[in-house]
């Protein structure tokens, strides 16, 4: 589930005009880049998801879009981590893989009693074929649904898991703790205005010891950015998340 109830409370006033300024409605977008990751690297790893390009198939990295439609039902007996396709043997998980992100429409089935958000998302965290995945948490798709999904993107090379922030005013990045077995997580963000100039690190967290959040506002004309973890002492599974919110 996005966290926007989370962000901080810093992100109002930078959303918010000054007194009795006359402008048009503001355009606002949200969306996860990461949700519910382990982190391995001990120097910084960058994650995002991707979409697959709707006419060549290629993966971009546009991560506030639609994501890709699976026009193929899945469904559950009640709240299970384990949707099978509806009816069977359709392979809607085709090629997916562990870490990919699946977006379940809310509707009556699923369990959500509060609109928003409206849709509920879940990670692969084991994949057998394109028939059998099982996900992080339970859902309850009782009734049968399509989903959409995104591809996870990761890497620590200089060309890894970029995205586009390109026409956004100002926006916010929010780095979640959700489980931490480690002596500490360090959380950053890169940007840079073109994919040839230079890289600038915009953001780089304090050492995270505990279950926590903190945040990075930027005003700056930027075209890309990138997030990125780093685990030291690594003693077990961490669970970390990241979301965007954006103005153009």
């Amino acid at each position: 589930m996005r966290r926007i109830c989370k962000l901080a409370a810093g992100l109002l006033l930078l959303f918010i005009p000054a007194a009795n300024a006359q402008q048009p409605p503001r355009e606002v977008t949200e969306a996860t880049l990461l949700r519910n990751f382990d982190v391995t690297a001990t120097s910084f790893a960058y994650q995002v998801y991707g979409d697959r390009n709707a006419s060549t198939g290629a993966l971009v990295t546009g991560v506030l879009g639609p994501g890709t439609v699976v026009n193929k039902k899945v469904k559950t007996t009640g709240s299970q981590n384990n949707p099978v396709p509806s009816p069977s043997g359709t392979e809607p998980y085709r090629g997916l893989a562990v870490g990919d992100l699946l977006l379940f429409p809310n509707v009556p089935g699923i369990g959500a009693v509060n609109p928003i958000p409206t849709e509920q998302e879940r990670n692969i965290t084991t994949f057998t074929d394109s028939n059998t995945v099982v996900l992080d948490s339970n859902i309850d798709l009782t009734n049968g649904v399509t989903f959409r999904f995104k591809k996870l993107i990761s890497g620590a090379a200089a060309g890894d898991a970029w995205f586009s922030v390109q026409g956004f005013d100002k926006f916010q990045v929010q780095f979640d703790v959700n489980t931490i077995n480690a002596t500490n997580l360090i959380a950053t963000l890169e940007c840079r205005v073109s994919p040839y100039a230079a890289t600038n690190t915009v953001f780089t967290s304090a050492a995270l010891t505990a279950v926590s959040s903190t945040s990075a506002n930027v005003t700056a004309p930027f075209d890309q950015c990138r997030v990125g973890w780093k685990v030291t002492g690594d003693a077990g599974v961490q669970s970390v998340s990241t979301y965007i919110i954006a103005q153009r």
